[in-house]
C-alpha cells in the first residue's frame, strides 16, 4: 500500500509534502495542521483537553440558552478569531461585503464612520495591517467591489473532506449522517420507539460494539470499516493516540486536526459539551465528547485505511485547492487593504455607527427624565428584566404616571435554584448558565397529587408508544381518528392551540398538582441556621437591584416568558437568565421571601428598613403579547390591584403597537395585540415573535438618566447607581454576571446571523426534532446550533443587525479597571474587543472607551464621534 503523503493545511513556506514511514504497513499523513501556540510535547490527553475547550455548548431545546460560540478563542483578539472561525469551524466572521457596501449607500454607514474605524485599528499589534495611505484612498479601497465573501482563511479540511475533493466521493457527509444516527440512538430522551442497545456502557464502548457489526459505512463507500474497528483501542483516549500515530501526524499540529474533528459535528459534539459543562459545574465528569472525539476521528482513520493508496499522485491539487491558490486567481499586484483589514474596518465602523447614534441620545442631556418628579413615595416600583424586550414596557408603564418607577434586574431575581417538579428527585436550573445552583425549589404537591401524575405519565406513555408503533398506530387510528380530525381543524383555524406554551417536550401539566414551593440549600442543611442564609439571599437580591430604601407601595418583580405554539424554539424565547425557562417561578420565590416577616425583620438589623404595608408582588410578562399577569397578590386593596393591573394593560398594549410597527406585524381588526395571540396560536407560524433580534447595547446606569428615552428595543437596561455602591461589589457582580450572559446573547445572534449555516439552524420550516434534544435539517444529519433564519430575516432583510455589543456603565474607571483586574473572563472579552465597554460620566457628559494601546497597556479613550 503506497502511503498517504497528503498536505491537509496551508503550505508552509520552507518544505513541501513529506512521505512517512514507506515500510509501514499502515498508510500514514504527513505534516497536517499548524499550530503555533501548541509545544511539540504535549500529551495525547493535553491536546484533547486543548482541543475540546475550544467548542461551544450546545444546550437541549427544553432549556436553550444562547451561548458566544466563539467561546473557545476569546484568547485571541476578535480579528484574529473571526480568520480562526474560518480555520477551524469553516465559517465566515462577518457579513458579505456587498451588504455593508450597501449599508454605506443608505447612509447606514457615514465616511466618519469608516474613518474612526481605521483610526482605531491602525496600529494595533493584534490587528490586520492597515497601511498610512491617504484618507481618499483608503476609502477608494474600501468601496471598491471585490469578493462577496470577506473570509480570510479556508478552512483546514478533516480526511474525509480531503478525500472528497480529491476524489469526488462524499465521505465527508456519510461521516456525518452516520455519527448522527448513533447519537440520536445515544442520547434519546423519550422520543424514539426503540432503545439502542450498549445503554449499559459508555458512548465509545457501544459504539465499537455497534459499528464492529454494522455493514452501513462498508455499503455506502468506507470499506473494511467493520475489520477497522475491530482492531482499535478499547479506551477512547488510547482510540485518539493510535489514529494520530496511524496518521503520522506531529504533535504540533494535532490539536487543530482534532478541533476539525469535532467542528465537523459541531452539533452533537456541542450537546456532549454541555453534559460535560453540567457535570463539572457539579463537581463530577463526562466522557462523551472525548468518547465523540475518538469515534469521529476513528471514520478518519478507517478512510486513510482504505484510500490511502490513491491519494499521493494527487497531492499537490488538493494543497493547492484548499490554500485558494487555483490557476489564474492570483493579483498582479498587492491590494491596499487585505480582505482582512476590511472586514475589520467595515464591521467597526458598523458598530460606531451605531454607537454614535445611542452616545448622542444618552448624552443629549445627562439628567433626561430627573425633572418627572413624582410623589414622595411611588405607588408602584416594577422591577423587570433585563430583557431588551423590556424597554418598550418600561417605558410605556412610566408615560403613565410619576407614581411609576420601574428597575432592571436579571429576570431570575438574585435566586439561583434548581426546580424540582411534583414526583421528581431531580430538576432543572433556574438561573444564568454561568452559575451551578445553590438552592433548591421543591414543589409541595396537595394530596393524593403524586399519584395522579404517575398515573397520567403512564397514561400519556402508553399513548404515546401505541401512536409510535408499525401495528398500533393504525387502529389508534381508526378508533380515534374522528375526534383527533376535529381537533386538527380547530388546532388549524387558531380556536385552539395543539401545544400550549410550546411544550412540544413535556408529559401532563402538572400545575393543578402543585400546593406551593419550598426553598432549600442545594446541600441539604435544614438546621436552623439556615435562616441565616435566607436573609443573605435576601439581602442580595435586593442590593444588587439598588433597592435599598424609598421602597413604593407595591413592588413588583416581573419575570418574563414567551407563549408559542408547536415551537421548538419555544424556550430560547423565554428568559435566559432563568435558564431558558419562564421567569415566573423565580419571581413567586424572590417575592415570598421579601415577604416573610422573620426575614424582614433580621434585614432591618442589617440596616435594610423594608415599610411594613410595601407588599412584594410577582409577576409574568408575556413577550409575545405584551401582557402581564399579577401570579400572587391576593393581599392586595382590590383598588390598589385593579389600579396596577390597568396600567400593565395599557403599557402592554402601547408596547405592543410599539413592536407591531417597528418589526412590520401584521394584525388583526386593526389592533396589534390580537394579531399577537393569533401568531402565538398559530401552529404553522415561524416568527411568533422576534425575541432578543436587534439586541446591541447594555446599559447600566440610574434609571433617572434613560428615563423616557427610546433605545427601540435594543438595549439590556440593568439598574445601577455607583453611589450606592461604595466598595465596588455590585459593579463587580454586574459585570462578571449579567454583562457576560448579555455578551453571550449578543455573540449568538451575531454569529447565526452572519453564517447561519454554521452557527444557525437554518430553515425552521425543514426542521425535524431529534431525541428532543435538539433539531436537524431534513431527515438526517448533524444537529444545528444556534438561531433559525427566521428569527434573525423577515424574507427581506436582516432584522438584526450583527454588531458586537456596547456596553455602557456609569461608574468611575479606576472602579471598572480593578474589577477586570479581578477577572480573566470579562477581562479577555473587553481587552479582545468581544464587547466594547464604554464608562459614562453623566456631570461631564463625557464617555470614555476601555481599550489598549500599542505596547498592551489598557487605556481609555474619550469618545469623540458626532451625530
Amino acid at each position: 500500500m503506497e502511503p498517504l503523503a497528503h498536505e491537509l493545511a496551508h503550505p508552509l513556506p520552507d518544505a513541501g509534502v513529506r512521505e512517512v514511514d514507506r515500510a509501514g504497513s499502515e498508510p500514514r499523513l504527513a505534516r497536517v495542521y499548524t499550530l503555533d501556540r501548541a509545544g511539540s510535547r504535549l500529551s495525547t490527553a493535553r491536546i484533547v483537553e486543548d482541543a475540546c475547550a475550544l467548542l461551544p455548548p450546545l444546550w437541549t431545546l427544553r432549556n436553550f440558552v444562547a451561548v458566544n460560540p466563539y467561546l473557545g478563542l476569546t484568547d485571541l483578539a476578535f480579528e484574529q478569531a473571526m480568520t480562526e472561525v474560518g480555520r477551524l469551524f469553516d465559517a465566515e466572521g462577518s457579513l458579505p461585503l456587498g451588504d455593508f457596501l450597501e449599508a454605506r449607500r443608505r447612509g447606514r454607514i457615514r465616511e466618519t464612520d469608516l474613518l474612526a474605524a481605521i483610526e482605531e485599528l491602525r496600529g494595533r499589534p493584534d490587528a490586520p495591517a492597515i497601511p498610512a495611505a491617504p484618507e481618499a484612498s483608503m476609502l477608494a479601497a474600501l468601496e471598491s467591489e471585490g469578493p462577496s465573501s470577506l473570509r480570510v482563511s479556508q478552512a483546514l479540511p478533516t480526511l474525509a473532506e480531503a478525500v472528497d475533493r480529491t476524489l469526488g466521493t462524499g465521505l465527508a457527509q456519510i461521516v456525518v449522517e452516520e455519527i448522527a444516527r448513533f447519537c440520536a440512538g445515544r442520547f434519546d430522551a423519550g422520543q424514539a420507539a426503540w432503545r439502542q442497545p450498549g445503554g449499559e456502557l459508555g458512548p465509545f464502548a457501544a459504539w465499537l460494539e455497534i459499528a464492529s457489526i454494522d455493514r452501513g459505512p462498508e455499503l455506502r463507500g468506507i470499506p473494511g470499516f467493520r475489520d477497522y474497528v475491530s482492531r482499535l483501542p478499547a479506551s477512547s483516549l488510547d482510540c485518539v493516540r493510535h489514529v494520530l500515530e496511524q496518521l503520522g501526524t506531529p504533535a504540533s499540529h494535532r490539536r487543530d486536526f482534532l478541533v476539525r474533528q469535532l467542528t465537523s459535528i459541531a452539533g452533537w459534539a456541542g450537546h456532549a459539551q454541555y453534559l460535560r459543562r453540567e457535570a463539572r459545574l457539579r463537581g463530577g465528569d463526562d466522557p462523551t465528547l472525548v468518547d465523540l472525539l475518538a469515534i469521529r476521528l476513528a471514520y478518519d482513520g478507517a478512510i486513510a485505511a482504505a484510500y490511502g493508496d490513491r491519494l499521493d499522485p494527487i497531492a499537490t491539487l488538493a494543497v493547492a485547492s484548499r490554500s485558494g491558490l487555483e490557476a489564474g486567481s492570483g493579483e498582479e499586484r498587492e491590494p491596499l487593504l487585505s480582505i482582512e483589514a476590511r472586514r475589520s474596518i467595515w464591521q467597526r465602523a458598523y458598530e460606531i455607527a451605531y454607537q454614535r447614534t445611542l452616545l448622542d441620545r444618552l448624552g443629549a442631556t445627562p439628567t433626561h427624565g430627573a425633572s418627572s418628579a413624582g410623589p414622595d413615595r411611588p405607588t408602584l416600583q416594577a422591577v423587570f428584566c433585563i430583557d431588551v424586550r423590556s424597554e418598550a414596557l418600561r417605558r410605556g408603564l412610566e408615560a403613565l404616571s410619576p407614581a411609576i418607577e420601574t428597575r432592571g434586574f436579571a429576570g431570575f431575581f438574585g435566586v439561583p435554584v434548581e426546580y424540582v417538579d411534583v414526583g421528581d428527585e431531580r430538576g432543572g436550573a433556574r438561573c444564568p448558565a454561568l452559575l451551578a445552583p445553590p438552592w433548591v425549589a421543591r414543589a409541595q404537591a396537595r394530596v393524593g397529587a403524586r399519584e395522579r401524575k404517575a398515573a397520567a405519565l403512564d397514561r400519556h406513555e402508553r399513548f404515546t408508544r401505541m401512536r409510535k408503533l408499525a401495528l398500533g398506530a393504525f387502529p389508534l387510528v381508526e378508533t380515534l381518528g374522528h375526534g383527533f380530525g376535529l381537533r386538527l381543524l380547530t388546532d388549524s383555524l387558531g380556536w385552539t392551540r395543539p401545544h400550549p406554551g410550546g411544550a412540544l417536550f413535556e408529559g401532563p401539566k402538572s400545575e393543578s398538582l402543585v400546593a406551593g414551593l419550598v426553598l432549600e440549600p442545594g446541600d441539604g442543611d435544614a438546621r436552623p441556621g439556615a435562616l441565616e442564609r435566607w436573609v443573605d439571599l435576601a439581602e442580595g437580591c435586593l442590593r444588587n437591584m439598588g433597592l435599598t430604601r424609598g421602597f413604593a407601595r407595591v413592588v413588583l418583580l416581573c419575570g418574563h416568558g414567551a407563549r408559542t405554539t408547536n415551537n421548538p424554539y419555544a424556550s430560547s424565547l423565554d428568559c435566559g437568565a432563568c435558564g431558558g425557562h419562564e421567569g415566573g417561578l423565580n419571581a413567586r420565590l424572590a417575592a415570598d421571601l421579601l415577604s416573610r416577616p422573620e426575614i424582614r425583620s433580621l434585614l432591618a438589623a442589617r440596616g435594610l428598613f423594608i415599610p411594613s404595608d410595601t407588599r412584594f408582588v410577582a409577576a409574568l410578562h408575556d413577550t409575545t403579547c405584551d401582557r402581564v399577569e399579577l401570579l400572587d397578590a391576593p393581599h392586595l386593596e382590590p383598588e390598589l390591584r385593579a389600579q396596577i393591573e390597568a396600567w400593565l394593560e395599557a403599557a402592554g398594549r402601547a408596547a405592543g403597537e410599539e413592536r407591531s410597527e417597528r418589526f412590520g406585524l401584521a394584525r388583526v381588526r386593526g389592533d396589534a395585540r390580537r394579531g399577537a395571540m393569533r401568531r402565538a396560536r398559530d401552529w404553522s407560524e415561524v416568527r411568533p415573535e422576534w425575541g432578543l433580534a436587534g439586541n446591541a447595547a447594555f446599559v447600566a446606569a440610574r434609571r433617572t438618566l434613560t428615563r423616557g428615552l427610546d433605545l427601540e428595543g435594543r438595549a439590556f437596561l440593568h439598574d445601577y447607581d455607583p453611589a450606592l455602591d461604595e466598595d465596588g461589589a455590585v459593579l463587580e457582580m454586574l459585570l462578571t454576571a449579567p454583562l457576560v450572559v448579555a455578551s453571550w446573547i449578543n455573540l449568538q445572534y451575531f454569529a447565526s446571523t452572519v453564517d447561519n449555516d454554521r452557527f444557525g439552524s437554518g430553515d425552521k420550516t425543514l426542521h425535524n426534532v431529534v431525541s428532543r434534544i435538539g433539531v436537524m435539517l431534513g431527515s438526517r444529519g448533524d444537529l444545528r446550533p444556534g438561531l433559525p433564519w427566521q428569527s434573525l430575516h423577515d424574507g427581506r432583510r436582516f432584522v438584526h443587525e450583527p454588531m458586537r455589543l456596547t456596553a455602557i456603565v456609569e461608574s468611575p474607571r479606576e472602579r471598572i479597571d480593578a474589577v477586570l483586574a479581578k477577572h480573566e473572563t470579562i477581562r479577555s472579552l473587553v481587552e479582545h474587543r468581544f464587547l466594547h465597554l464604554i464608562a459614562w460620566d453623566p456631570e461631564s457628559g463625557c464617555f470614555h472607551r476601555r481599550d489598549v494601546s500599542s505596547s498592551g497597556a489598557p487605556v481609555w479613550e474619550e469618545t469623540r464621534w458626532s451625530g
